[in-house]
């Protein structure tokens, strides 16, 4: 599941300049369960393996915002176009993954499973054991502010220069 939320406002200017505010949020939620096949102590040939199996939850949060300005201005009798503004972004992602195990402490869902033959209706996730495996916190800050101007130095000739600066912080917790 995802909600999204977006807003801008703009405003022309009677000189030529426009500036523009811009926000967005988003959050997203999902689980996943799944099941895989593993090789287990059976003899060869037997088509028998061990199945195991977990959830996974993500949870995801963003929020970002940008302001700008761009018009004309006038330098050494000539029509310049500048461009301005800033913006900034905050992620953080949550993560959770499980293990679905036969027995506390155990280490498998089903053991000796024919992949050819089996129903994979036949198991129930509350037979099982819901046991956490990892968890991760990861989040992330970028402010930006940035600068671009097109100057017209002859008049079949103009010059584009440009620059941004970014400031990041980035921050991952895994156990």
């Amino acid at each position: 599941k995802e909600t999204s939320l977006y807003a801008e406002l703009k405003h022309t200017f009677e000189n030529g300049w426009t500036t523009r505010a811009m926000a967005r949020a988003v959050q997203g939620k999902s689980a996943l369960d799944g099941a895989y096949f593993v090789s287990g102590d059976y003899a060869p040939g037997a088509n028998l393996y061990d199945v195991m199996g977990g959830r996974y939850d993500y949870d995801k949060k963003q929020q970002s915002f940008d302001v700008s300005a761009q018009g004309p201005i006038t330098l050494f009798g000539r029509v310049h176009d500048i461009a301005l503004g800033a913006s900034y972004r905050k992620d953080r992602w949550r993560d959770d993954g499980y293990g679905y195990l036969d027995t506390p402490g155990g280490y498998y869902m089903l053991g000796g499973v024919n992949p050819y033959t089996w129903d994979p209706d036949s198991i129930k996730r509350s037979d099982f054991v819901k046991d956490t495996l990892w968890s991760r916190d990861q989040r992330s800050e970028l402010t930006s502010a940035y600068a671009t101007g097109r100057f017209r130095l002859a008049d079949p000739l103009s010059m584009i220069v440009g620059a941004r600066l970014d400031w990041y912080d980035f921050d991952n917790k895994q156990y």
